[in-house]
């Protein structure tokens, strides 16, 4: 066995990706997202616009950089090993769809909802609802692609 197997430390390294983007969509599935659902309009606001100040950049970095690491691990993976290869792939399916969703609906809601000057509006409720909905589903998505990939790490 060689001293450093960089094949190996490339798959802790996206395994440890991973773990941080799921460990964010775990946050809101068991606490924060009834949390969230709960405040006030206005609250919530408040908070999303703090938190956002402090995650956009990193997020903006850790997405991309996962999804491109394990791209190289379903590239580089034995393809005849069935069942776990599958998991591998469904596991990147997953994370590039919360990829996707971040990109097309999450990011722009942010967005909007840091230009929103009042939240005695319908559309503060509305975009409170809608960014509750989708943080959800991109957990879901997150947390499940993270499962299936310890699966084909088991199997």
């Amino acid at each position: 066995m060689k001293f450093f197997d960089i094949y190996f430390t490339g798959k802790i390294t996206c395994l440890t990706l991973y773990f941080f983007v799921a460990s964010q969509g775990g946050f809101y599935l068991l606490a924060f997202g009834k949390v969230l659902r709960v405040l006030s309009t206005d609250s919530f606001l408040q908070i999303r616009k703090a938190t956002e100040m402090f995650i956009e950049t990193p997020l903006k970095i850790l997405y991309p950089v996962t999804n491109f690491c394990l791209l190289i691990w379903v590239v580089l993976a034995e393809k005849a090993s069935g069942p776990s290869f599958t998991f591998l792939v469904s596991s990147l399916m997953l994370l590039l769809l919360d990829l996707i969703l971040a990109i097309k609906i999450s990011i722009p809601l942010n967005k909007r909802i840091s230009e929103l000057e009042s939240s005695f509006t319908d559309e503060a409720f509305t975009a409170k609802k809608r960014w509750i909905k989708f943080i959800v589903i991109r957990g879901y998505l997150s947390v499940t692609g993270f499962i299936f990939l310890l699966i084909h790490l088991l199997i």
